[in-house]
């Protein structure tokens, strides 16, 4: 076999990059794995340094200063330097006990700024929210693959971020951004499959926006005339029961489902 052939294969193997030795959790409950596996709560020397780790994830490539940072941790406290200094230490001898890498590996710490290594530092929540970005954008530009990579990123939406933790002002902006991406992923695989051949595959993304929020009246109406243009009339019927019993512990007018199965009369088939 000569050179020529050996090229394509030696250069993926080149290029080719190891996978992250820290995965960073945050969409559902906080884990931290440490070469897949997970660190226990009695390996943290302080809940800090896990605090700082949920920060800078929450950051991404973004990063915080460290006065920022100080503030987040110890809001009540004047100078907190050596406080700081003492639990990123903590922070790096987690992730790192056996001192196999340098020390900004995975945490760059520069004078006045932190932010993780990506290369080195999986973090779900930058990965959903780059995946969904992507995903959005194709479905918006009408790219033939955007169901597929809607439905990837959708499936990287786990739970709620840092749905566990004590709830902090810092992370309830975040949580919400999440939670709107999530739902803006789920509308337009829904939007895109009603519009589509195959309108059926609809039904258990509208389903799944009512479990998100049953008291969407608007997913009803669309998940009502679906399933009535389906012909699945018995279905449409159920979820109109389940519409006017939510719409009524609302206060809210309820239309009858003769008003909604069809888009003609008042209903809808899709969301965007």
């Amino acid at each position: 076999m000569c050179s020529s052939d050996l090229a394509g294969p030696l250069h993926a193997v080149r290029v080719r990059r190891p996978a992250p030795q820290i995965r960073v959790h945050t969409l559902g409950r906080l884990i931290v794995y440490r070469d897949e596996v997970p660190i226990e709560p009695s390996a943290w020397p302080s809940r800090k340094a896990r605090e700082i780790l949920a920060v800078l994830a929450a950051r991404g490539e973004q990063g915080i200063s460290r006065p920022a940072l100080g503030a987040l941790l110890w809001p009540e406290a004047g100078d907190v330097g050596n406080r700081l200094s003492v639990a990123l230490s903590h922070l790096r001898s987690t992730l790192d006990p056996e001192r196999r890498h340098g020390t900004d590996h995975f945490l760059r710490a520069g004078r006045d700024h932190l932010h993780l290594d990506l290369e080195h530092v999986a973090v779900d929540v930058v990965d959903f929210q780059r995946a969904a970005e992507t995903a959005l954008r194709a479905h918006r530009d009408g790219d033939p693959r955007a169901a597929r990579m809607l439905e990837t990123a959708a499936s990287l939406h786990t739970g709620a971020f840092l749905e566990s933790e004590p709830a902090e002002e810092w992370s309830a902006t975040l949580q919400e951004h999440v939670e709107q991406v999530g739902r803006a992923l789920i509308e337009a695989l829904a939007d895109l499959h009603a519009r589509g051949e195959d309108p059926a595959a609809a039904v258990p993304w509208l389903a799944r926006l009512l479990a998100m929020d049953p008291y969407d009246e608007p997913t009803y109406r669309a998940v009502i005339s679906t399933l009535w243009r389906l012909g699945r009339y018995g279905e449409s019927r159920r979820f109109h029961r389940t519409y006017a019993l939510r719409m009524r512990e609302l206060g809210a007018p309820v239309h009858p489902w003769e008003a909604l199965r069809e888009p003609s009369a008042g209903g809808a088939t899709l969301l965007t």
